[in-house]
């Protein structure tokens, strides 16, 4: 009788108890019958471990179904419950959090020893401290051509290429494969070398005073590492495209001729004859027309050897100048024996004067016939000089066996100029063939050289064969 008594107190709401929890509830900041909104904190990848039951409105664990009173649960339990289910932490809502975030390690050579330095940073730092902190312990952070970096995990297997490693994408995807990596073994260390080329750090080691460690073959030879050759390599790619544009021209415009057809490269010459351009003659007139020089232009050849039928010879015109302009007294008569013819009377017409390819009436006796066989001092000078190799030959076997240098492409400005033999170009220093014919530094050193020891072998033959 007392317990039904007690209950049906309860589910009236009037027992002590009942208002104990409501007067309590009241100073509370939460109500006990209401449950903390998760919804929020699961979009922030958290939700709550355990599922809440259905409470009544009074949060007193009765239900609307617990109307005979049986309700297994108390007030000071259902309390106590209630202080377990807000005491409960948060976790996370995916099931498979990402891993904490974990440092790089490179591994980086240096030239100051044979050994690498250990750097290691986060995966949030800028590819340029990254790239800054790589050239500093390389020891290259001074000088203007920096080296071409590679890359290369602990993981993977040796035959596998290494990866450039110069702009921020590339550096993007060393992260993620090192991330690829810790998935799959999350409990070794992966690390990546950096890879710089044997020639740069022997050429850095020998600016640095290092020497370098014993090993077989031959070293490599140096670079210059005080130019940056990203300068260079722009204005060699701008000439390279300004020759092939005027190549194109040039062929165009060969193309055109209407007797020939579109599949010869023609050109008439000084005679007025058709000529097909070989390979090597359209070639040097597209180089001149690139180089601008002067009097080339689509209808005009460069000076030269090989376009020397489109010009007319030099020497008619010499020497129809010197027949038309030559005084009738001159001593290149008197060479012969004849005597000097008398100056012509103003008012004689020219037809009137005696050719000079006559003998004269009367025979005069040479007052050097006798000597006539003799060779002339000027003529033995000429006998006893040496020959020099050509510049055309020259310089092509110096492109056989130095491909790098490609020397021969200056050979029509050397033709303009009127230089033909090798010896011809001792006269010239390096700031004449980098001014006047556009060689680089080194092409400029290397020619000279050559040509000096060219023309000491020639000297040495002449003189063996002399004595």
């Amino acid at each position: 009788m007392h317990r039904t008594q007690h209950v049906f107190l309860m589910g009236n709401k009037k027992s002590a108890s009942a208002r104990r929890l409501r007067t309590t509830g009241s100073q509370s900041s939460l109500p006990i019958n209401q449950v903390p909104d998760t919804s929020s904190i699961c979009s922030q990848d958290m939700a709550p471990r355990l599922e809440t039951p259905d409470l009544d409105k009074d949060g007193l664990g009765i239900t609307p179904d617990d109307t005979d009173g049986t309700s297994a649960h108390s007030p000071v339990d259902t309390l106590k419950q209630k202080s377990i289910w807000l005491s409960i932490k948060p976790v996370s809502c995916k099931e498979n959090s990402p891993e904490p975030d974990k440092n790089v390690i490179l591994l980086v050579p240096q030239a100051a020893n044979e050994g690498s330095k250990c750097l290691v940073f986060s995966q949030w730092t800028p590819f340029s401290e990254v790239l800054d902190e790589i050239y500093s312990t390389i020891g290259c952070q001074n000088f203007a051509h920096k080296p071409t970096l590679l890359y290369k995990l602990s993981t993977s297997a040796q035959k596998d290429d290494a990866i450039n490693l110069g702009t921020p994408a590339d550096w993007d995807g060393c992260l993620e494969e090192v991330n690829s990596a810790w998935k799959k073994k999350k409990d070794s260390v992966i690390s990546v070398k950096i890879l710089v080329s044997e020639q740069y750090m022997s050429t850095l080691r020998a600016m640095c005073g290092k020497k370098k460690p014993p090993g077989k073959g031959k070293n490599p030879p140096l670079l210059d590492l005080d130019n940056d050759r990203s300068s260079a390599d722009d204005e060699d790619s701008a000439a390279i495209e300004k020759e092939n544009k005027s190549l194109m021209e040039l062929e165009k415009s060969l193309k055109l001729c209407q007797h020939c057809g579109p599949s010869k490269y023609c050109k008439i010459n000084h005679a007025g004859q058709h000529v097909n351009l070989t390979f090597n003659q359209h070639r040097g007139w597209a180089l001149a027309l690139g180089h601008e020089m002067h009097g080339v232009t689509l209808k005009t050849p460069p000076k030269g050897n090989l376009f020397s039928e489109f010009h007319a010879p030099q020497s008619d015109k010499t020497s129809s100048t010197s027949a038309t302009q030559m005084p009738l007294n001159s001593p290149y008569m008197s060479m012969y024996g004849w005597p000097p013819m008398p100056p012509m009377p103003p008012m004689m017409p020219p037809w009137m004067v005696p050719p000079v390819y006559q003998a004269p009436a009367t025979p005069v006796t040479p007052t050097v016939g006798k000597k006539r066989g003799e060779l002339s001092p000027s003529e033995l000078d000429h006998d006893t000089q040496p020959t020099y190799p050509m510049i055309v030959d020259f310089l092509t076997k110096l492109d056989a066996s130095f491909l790098k240098h490609k020397l021969s492409v200056y050979i029509p400005q050397f033709e303009v100029m009127d230089f033909y033999n090798i010896d011809e170009l001792r006269s010239l220093s390096e700031e004449q063939l980098m001014k006047d014919f556009g060689m680089s530094l080194g092409n400029s050193c290397f020619l000279l050289s050559e040509v000096a020891q060219a023309v000491q072998q020639v000297e040495r033959k002449k003189r063996t064969r002399v004595e």
